[in-house]
């Protein structure tokens, strides 16, 4: 579990509150405080399922918005 005081935390599901849009702000959020981050401690934190962080991550990738350098067990992402 990621222990951010900045990142604010919300009784119900991040994602059936805000949308798709605030959901990846709050993925790219995560990723830039803790660059090492997995999938599913990201979906832990914001309180949707590991499959849904992961559908995030595709499409952040497929748009330029992050990139993950190194391997998966070893690297670490970057946000642009």
């Amino acid at each position: 579990m990621i222990g951010f005081n900045t990142v604010p935390q919300f009784g119900e599901k991040f994602g059936e509150k805000f949308g798709e849009n605030h959901t990846k702000e709050k993925i790219t959020t995560i990723m830039r405080l803790k660059p090492t981050v997995s999938a599913k401690s990201i979906a832990e934190e914001i309180g949707i399922t590991t499959r849904g962080v992961e559908k995030h991550i595709r499409d952040l990738k497929k748009t330029g918005q992050i990139e993950r350098v190194g391997a998966a067990k070893g690297g670490h992402w970057v946000v642009k």
